[in-house]
């Protein structure tokens, strides 16, 4: 009963006073609204699940310096060593962000992109639309320039044409042949930007900033 009057005389001293009544509500609905936001990219950014089977199996793997304790990703023939001999793990794949600039009827359009590893695909556990993944020969810096293209890649930069596989994406500098389409819900949650859609991967020397996955 006493906290029905303690209600009871609240309301009828917000009634008196209604500009701060006012005030104490607008700031009551936006410190909810402030923490809402916040728990929802607490949320995206560390609880949420990542978008492949058995995500919790997924690790990011380093090289760490002895004398320094700094941690930075493996050299190239490392990584190679590394998804070769390693016991511990059943696939790794090295992963980089990036961009491509591509022509489109010779008008050049910046694309964002991820250089990929041949184990990129068994690592994430993630099945393909159409084609196949990268292989081992595809990531030989010799080997011929070849891609992965998101579905929404496909429908909108090549028309939804029926077959997509051996199209040709014409960069700056080269030439990148489609082998594979991933599925139309893919997509690869950057560590700063978790909605980061993939356009197009290509093999090759991998660059900075690039990741090592591993399951």
């Amino acid at each position: 009963m006493s906290a029905f009057h303690d209600l009871k005389a609240s309301l009828r001293q917000l009634s008196r006073r209604p500009s701060y009544s006012l005030v104490s509500i607008a700031i009551l609905s936006l410190s909810i609204g402030m923490t809402a936001a916040v728990f929802c990219l607490v949320y995206a950014i560390l609880l949420k699940p990542l978008p492949y089977p058995d995500a919790d199996r997924l690790l990011v793997v380093f090289e760490e310096d002895a004398s320094s304790g700094q941690r930075q990703g493996p050299s190239p023939p490392n990584f190679r060593d590394w998804s070769r001999e390693s016991r511990l793990f059943e696939s790794l794949a090295a992963v980089s962000p990036g961009s491509f600039v591509l022509r489109k009827d010779g008008v050049p359009v910046r694309v964002p992109a991820l250089s990929v590893s041949s184990g990129f695909g068994k690592t994430l556990g993630i099945q393909l639309a159409a084609g196949r993944f990268l292989s081992e020969e595809d990531s030989l810096s010799a080997g011929e320039p070849v891609a992965l293209i998101s579905h929404r890649f496909w429908q909108t930069h090549l028309g939804g044409v029926a077959d997509p596989l051996g199209q040709q994406l014409q960069t700056t500098n080269y030439s990148l042949t489609v082998v594979g389409v991933l599925p139309p819900d893919f997509y690869y949650p950057d560590l700063f930007d978790r909605s980061r859609r993939l356009e197009t991967g290509r093999t090759g020397q991998p660059d900075s900033g690039r990741r090592q996955l591993a399951r």
